[in-house]
């Protein structure tokens, strides 16, 4: 069961399984509408994982993995123009993330 764990937490998978996957059902639910139970997710991962790199790096790809799924069940409906837009720049800053994973030190930006 080790390998539901990232690389790097310190967790027991006891208490990190059932916070995961009642994040997941809260994201579930916020997508669908109730919006307000959303803003519970980030602190109940940051309870599991010592470390909100690691919380946010588990996050964003099941969040853009809803927002996919989502726009293929709703097509019809669906606003594509700005989707179109937003998707080349999104693409982009995903893979320069994958590329230099470590990102940018905060005295890089500072002026």
């Amino acid at each position: 069961m080790n390998w539901i764990v990232p690389a790097g937490a310190d967790v027991d998978v006891r208490v990190y399984v059932p916070i995961a996957i009642a994040c997941i059902l809260l994201a579930g639910i916020a997508k669908a509408g109730f919006g307000g139970l959303g803003v519970a997710i980030m602190p109940l991962l940051l309870a599991a994982l010592p470390d909100a790199r690691i919380a946010a790096g588990l996050w964003l790809p099941l969040l853009l993995a809803c927002d996919v799924l989502t726009y293929r069940k709703y097509t019809r409906e669906c606003a594509w123009r700005p989707i179109l837009l937003l998707a080349p720049g999104t693409l982009a800053a995903s893979t320069a993330h994958m590329i230099w994973p470590k990102g940018i030190s905060p005295s890089a930006i500072q002026t």
